[in-house]
């Protein structure tokens, strides 16, 4: 059996604190055999077996409990299996994920995906009391792990700074068959103290706003204070505003202007911006 990771996106969401959160899910096995009309291959049936039975015996464990759930949630989305099957499915992963929460009640990948469980189910639901509270507890779970995230958050916070020698993290790989990503950035301001003449900006770089943070509802301006050089580079970036989950990709982006090198400081004079990055969830 493979397994691979993945950054959520659309239904999935993905990034958070800024950057791409990874979460455990299978891979598809390549070129598997259907069984005869059930929409499941043989090889997907095996997969399901060896991780029951790896989640039966260590019902203690969170994370084998989360995988479960994870496969349970990818397969109720197989198109060829009828809605009954992927009720079924639906309801397996939130049993998975409720095991996995009882033995670990901050476990953050679970949180989300329940929260996701249950906005699926909502719906399926043609019961408009049943569907609300389904909605209700997935919008307490979003909560719940945004709360978690942002307590055990290590990616930068007011007064952190990163030196421009540290490499700007590369983007996330593509997810085969998630198509085309409608990207939502950012938009920035920005002031200089210094001796400093009207900035001529000659790169510039747009802060990506992180899908799950779209999908959770976190907007804000991120507050960035960066360090021009004399070659028109930023040689430091702290941030001294902070949105936890958006703090990432403002800083990242602020990391890779450029500016004209005649237009920073004539007489070497540092040259510091004060940069709001304002993410506005889309409309």
């Amino acid at each position: 059996m493979r397994f691979r990771t993945t950054v959520l996106m659309g239904s999935i969401a993905t990034a958070i604190v800024g950057t791409p959160i990874v979460l455990s899910v299978i891979a598809s096995p390549v070129a598997a055999q259907k069984a005869p009309g059930l929409g499941v291959s043989s090889a997907s049936q095996q997969d399901e077996r060896q991780l029951e039975a790896r989640a039966h015996a260590s019902p203690g464990d969170p994370s084998a409990q989360h995988v479960l759930a994870t496969y349970y949630f990818e397969k109720s989305k197989d198109p060829q299996l009828e809605a009954k099957r992927k009720q079924t499915y639906l309801q397996q992963a939130m049993a998975a994920e409720d095991r996995a929460l009882a033995a670990d009640p901050v476990y953050f990948d679970a949180l989300v995906y329940k929260s996701l469980i249950l906005r699926e189910l909502a719906a399926r639901d043609a019961n408009p009391t049943s569907r609300q509270a389904l909605l209700a507890e997935a919008e307490a779970l979003r909560a719940r792990a945004v709360s978690v995230r942002e307590a055990s958050a290590s990616p930068p916070t007011a007064g952190d700074c990163i030196s421009a020698s540290a490499p700007v993290p590369p983007p996330p790989p593509p997810v085969p068959g998630a198509g085309e990503i409608e990207w939502v950035y950012a938009e920035t301001s920005f002031t200089a103290s210094g001796n400093a003449r009207e900035l001529k900006k000659v790169k510039d770089v747009r802060p990506v706003y992180p899908p799950m943070a779209i999908r959770f509802g976190v907007q804000g301006t991120v507050v960035v204070e960066a360090v021009l050089g004399n070659r028109g580079e930023v040689s430091a970036a702290c941030i001294v505003g902070s949105v936890p989950m958006l703090n990432q990709s403002a800083i990242d982006a602020v990391r890779q202007w450029r500016f004209d090198p005649a237009t920073v400081a004539p007489s070497g004079d540092r040259v510091v911006l004060t940069v709001n990055a304002t993410f506005t969830p889309p409309r």
